[in-house]
């Protein structure tokens, strides 16, 4: 899991609706928690459709659908 590929960039999301929609009206949200994510989702105002969002979801390093890691194990195997 500790190979070259698994090291992405640090890019600097919360700026990228700064480059793209320079005149309209946006806003930039970041999340680390499940909860954070569901208080945000459930959120009036963030549900107001005037403008546009980007969330950024903090999730673990190697954090993956189960479906992706099973199928990780398998072409591990394969390939060996």
């Amino acid at each position: 899991m500790e190979k070259e590929y698994n090291n992405i960039q640090p890019w600097n999301f919360s700026k990228v609706l700064e480059l793209f929609a320079t005149n309209h009206e946006y806003e930039n949200i970041k999340v680390s928690t499940q909860g954070e994510l569901d208080d945000l989702l459930n959120d009036d105002e963030f549900n107001e459709d005037d403008r546009i969002r980007l969330i950024e979801v903090m999730i673990g390093e190697f954090d993956a659908p189960q479906n992706l890691i099973e199928q990780a194990r398998i072409s591990e195997k394969i390939n060996e």
